[in-house]
């Protein structure tokens, strides 16, 4: 009974849609697939339960009734922890194959863009070319992402591969000096800012997010959109996200990157990105034997709240701990 009053909801949508006319079944269906529905059974459908999944599918239903078919719309509570798991599974599945596609042409589009820094092959024309390709992904990306439920993992790579491609794209328009990239910041000019990134915060996000408020700015703000080409208001610096003033830069993440550039590579501080760095890219072998133990911590934060600022504070924890612990094993070396 604990578990029932804490158990997800969801929306449901049962329809029975008659063979004739033929263009109803395909209509119902692309609609389903926009919602980012998943099926449960034939033709019974889930949304995470919310008021616009509600509206949304008594909407399709009033289609199918008019249609000459039979639609029911309700809500859903199911028995046992792994019911949940399983949809929620489902909904993460649905979501990685439709990123698929698109991370193979990210990969694409970087080699044959990456050819042509190390040819010098590169002119006004084909940099359009690129920025409008680069374009049209963030757009399909963020199709996916609206209905990206769950923070599938094909999301966070297909965010990192977005954000190596505007930074092979500043490389070929001249934007990336290295000296000005290396150049170390002041963390006192970056006081008193509000910090934007991308809501769904996950591991690169959360340790940024500790690094910044213990190391950089004591009274950071932040705040999550969901919006990949997000515009910064006066103020307002992007982090994790593309674009953005602090994010992943060649095989950096963005953890790894603000230690860099704030000039905060103490050993402690390398290992610990190290370790943050083995869990954004999902490493099969992971170089640090801490990594796996603060990933799946990390990841039980990410299943048991939805909120971010509840991410952030229950990740800070971890990171605190993390930190406090290679600092002391360093002081003992």
């Amino acid at each position: 009974m604990v578990y029932f009053m804490n158990a997800l909801r969801w929306s449901l949508l049962i329809h029975n849609i008659p063979p004739k006319p033929a263009y109803l079944r395909n209509k119902v269906s692309n609609r389903l697939a926009a919602l980012g529905a998943v099926a449960l059974k034939n033709s019974v459908y889930l949304l995470p339960d919310s008021a616009s999944a509600k509206e949304d599918f008594v909407w399709l239903a009033q289609e199918i009734e008019t249609g000459g078919g039979r639609a029911f719309v309700g809500e859903v509570v199911f028995y046992g922890k792994d019911v949940d798991e399983g949809i929620k599974g489902a909904f993460m599945s649905a979501r990685n194959q439709e990123y698929g596609p698109l991370l193979a042409e990210a990969d694409t589009l970087l080699t044959r863009m990456e050819s042509s820094e190390n040819t010098k092959n590169s002119d006004n024309e084909h940099e359009e070319s690129y920025r409008h390709r680069i374009d049209t992904l963030r757009k399909r990306a963020h199709g996916i992402r609206r209905i990206d439920f769950f923070r599938a993992s094909g999301g966070e790579a297909m965010e990192g591969k977005l954000s190596a491609l505007e930074n092979q794209l500043k490389r070929l328009t001249g934007q990336s000096d290295p000296e000005v990239i290396g150049k170390l910041l002041h963390a006192e000019e970056y006081h008193g800012k509000v910090w934007v990134t991308r809501s769904g915060v996950f591991v690169d996000r959360m340790a940024s997010a500790w690094l910044i408020r213990r190391f950089v700015d004591p009274e950071a703000k932040f705040c999550f959109v969901d919006d990949w080409n997000y515009q910064p208001a006066l103020g307002e610096i992007r982090f994790d996200m593309p674009g953005g003033e602090f994010t992943h830069e060649g095989d950096e993440c963005t953890f790894e990157v603000l230690v860099r550039r704030f000039g905060l590579a103490s050993e402690p501080m390398k290992n610990m990105a190290g370790i943050i760095h083995d869990i954004d890219v999902k490493s099969d072998s992971c170089l640090y034997p801490e990594s796996t133990g603060v990933g799946s911590i990390l990841s039980g934060v990410v299943m048991t709240t939805r909120d971010d600022h509840e991410r952030l504070q229950r990740g800070w924890q971890v990171m605190e701990d993390l930190f406090n612990g290679l600092l002391a094993r360093a002081g003992k070396d």
